[in-house]
């Protein structure tokens, strides 16, 4: 058994009164506990993806993905798609993770020393372009934002587990979960953007072709306006 996984007969599983399962992502510009969000978020009849717009074919996948209540994703690289993503799935549930750029950096680089070279040039571009998207996303009204540096805190992630989830809080869950240290490793998330660079790609086309026909048949004006520019 998975080290993060507890037995379904530990947790509480108690459902708000006012819950409904949704589908629901997290957004990071990376280095900002994703992998753990995703694990945390595991939970009951949920479950969270870790990475999965980098493992799907197209956006009729992701689609697919987003139209089972529960079904959840921790992504580092979607962020720029979310106007696309909250017009196709209006129902989903979001959380931000915001983090400094020059933290992620360096934390990139502390975890990549003496195993991968990293041109920081791109990386901070690649970064800063995720952190502008993240912003405007965290200007949406369903849209939840917290600080990669209270994650720590229980009653933060207290209102991130409650906000996908349609379970009260589970503070033995977190308690359990709080310690582990839950990180991908970085040499094959390297290898898997490498290796599915032609499909990442293509679907980065696929989804500016879907947001700019959107946007020019008016699908979009239910976004908050300082969001979407």
């Amino acid at each position: 058994m998975n080290e993060t996984v507890r037995p379904m007969n530990e947790l509480l599983l108690r459902f708000r009164d006012d819950a409904q399962l949704q589908p629901f992502a997290v957004f990071t510009a990376g280095r900002s506990r994703t992998m753990w969000l995703s694990a945390f978020l595991s939970y009951g009849v949920c479950a969270c993806n870790f990475e999965a717009m980098a493992k799907v074919a197209n956006f009729q996948e992701v689609m697919r993905m987003l139209s089972i209540p529960g079904m959840g994703a921790a992504e580092t690289m979607s962020a720029p798609a979310w106007p696309l993503l909250l017009t196709a799935a209006p129902q989903l549930r979001v959380v931000v993770v915001r983090r400094p750029t020059e933290e992620i950096l360096a934390s990139l680089e502390k975890a990549t020393a003496g195993k991968l070279e990293l041109d920081l040039q791109v990386l901070r571009r690649l970064v800063s372009y995720i952190v502008r998207a993240l912003e405007k996303l965290s200007a949406q009204p369903q849209t939840l934002t917290v600080q990669f540096a209270d994650l720590s805190e229980e009653e933060v992630c207290k209102k991130v587990f409650e906000h996908c989830l349609p379970y009260k809080f589970d503070a033995g869950w977190w308690e359990f979960m709080r310690a582990k240290v839950v990180d991908p490793d970085v040499i094959q998330l390297a290898q898997l953007y490498a290796a599915r660079q032609k499909e990442i790609r293509g679907l980065g086309r696929e989804c500016r072709h879907l947001l700019f026909k959107l946007g020019r048949q008016g699908y979009m004006s239910h976004l908050t306006s300082s969001g979407v520019h």
